[in-house]
């Protein structure tokens, strides 16, 4: 039985960017503090109302990273550290218990090639829920979707190289600027099964960055092609995105 509802988010946050350039590395640390509401409302007319349709949460982050400085060809930095603390809760519901803990990390090194690199990423989360439930802050194994943990830890190690710079020109309609991939493993383990339940695949990421109609702003397109070993099957899943900020 399907039922529709009507959902309300307002959010106010503060955060204050600190960031420093210490000799050929660029290091920054960023505390993050919000407020945030949430109004639920089933559709007028259903036999089923919410138990609870208002939610009061605080959020607070501590972000922190420090990277070697990038050449225009890099894909990533050759060294570099990320550390993420997040923390979520409901005070103001009354007796419900509703909160999320995520650390994670992801360091960078360099590869075997110039302009190659690896990323080893870790993640762990600790989730109590009762009438509130956080999404997951972690980012579980490529490939699998519906994974629903209060426990669990992540991990990941990619292998990220350009496979060539073609720089062709197809007249006014495309510029094709770089191809590049990513081979990876990632695994989680599910600490709130009995017994634990551990999740993994495999994969390659293609993707190609190029321009539309001369514009001057960058995309990236490509194709993900992940193995699942537990069961035997290939996933596929099409990339895109969209720098802005370029």
């Amino acid at each position: 039985i399907k039922y529709k509802y009507h959902e309300l988010n307002l959010t106010g946050g503060l955060s204050v960017p600190l960031n420093w350039y210490v000799k050929s590395w660029f290091m920054g640390f960023q505390p993050y503090a919000a407020y945030s509401y949430k109004y639920l409302r089933m559709d007028p007319g259903s036999e089923l109302r919410f138990r609870k349709d208002r939610f009061h949460s605080l959020d607070y982050r501590l972000f922190f990273y420090a990277q070697s400085r990038m050449s225009y060809r890099d894909l990533m930095p050759r060294w570099g550290q990320l550390l993420e603390l997040n923390y979520r809760h409901t005070p103001f519901t009354g007796d419900t218990n509703n909160s999320i803990f995520a650390a994670e990390m992801a360091l960078y090194f360099p590869g075997f090639f110039r302009h190659h690199g690896f990323k080893f990423y870790g993640g762990y989360q600790d989730r109590s829920h009762d009438d509130y439930y956080y999404s997951s802050l972690i980012s579980f194994p490529r490939g699998f979707t519906g994974i629903y943990s209060d426990q669990a830890l992540s991990a990941s190690l990619a292998y990220v190289f350009p496979v060539a710079c073609p720089d062709w020109s197809i007249g006014p309609l495309i510029y094709l600027k770089r191809i590049k991939a990513a081979v990876f493993y990632d695994y989680a383990l599910l600490f709130d099964r009995d017994p634990d339940k551990a999740y993994y695949s495999t994969g390659l990421d293609l993707t190609f960055d190029f321009h539309l109609f001369r514009n001057f702003v960058p995309l990236e397109a490509g194709l993900r092609t992940v193995y699942l070993p537990q069961d035997g099957t290939f996933a596929f899943e099409f990339l895109y995105s969209l720098n802005l900020s370029y």
